[in-house]
């Protein structure tokens, strides 16, 4: 994901699953605006995959808790690759 069509900092989930711990691995992508973003709130010139990984998993949680004013668009499409109930 390169850059964003409306230029808002968006964060695309391409797959979920548990791992033998019971913890949520998450593989997303994020676009050139998001990347920008994340630098800023973390007051660095570049990010790890861990720093982001980390911010990203942080930003979830608030999203989902509706905290500091963020919230998540749902836009959900089902597909057989993915599986966290299992």
């Amino acid at each position: 994901m390169e850059q964003s069509q409306n230029n808002l900092p968006k964060i695309k989930i391409l797959g979920m699953e548990k791992d033998t711990n019971g913890k949520l691995n998450v593989e997303f992508e994020v676009c050139d605006e998001f990347l920008d973003y994340a630098k800023f709130e973390l007051q660095k010139e570049e990010l790890s995959q861990d720093e982001l990984g980390d911010y990203v998993s942080n930003l979830i949680h608030k999203c989902l808790n509706e905290e500091d004013g963020y919230s998540i668009q749902k836009d959900f499409k089902e597909n057989k690759k993915t599986s966290i109930d299992n």
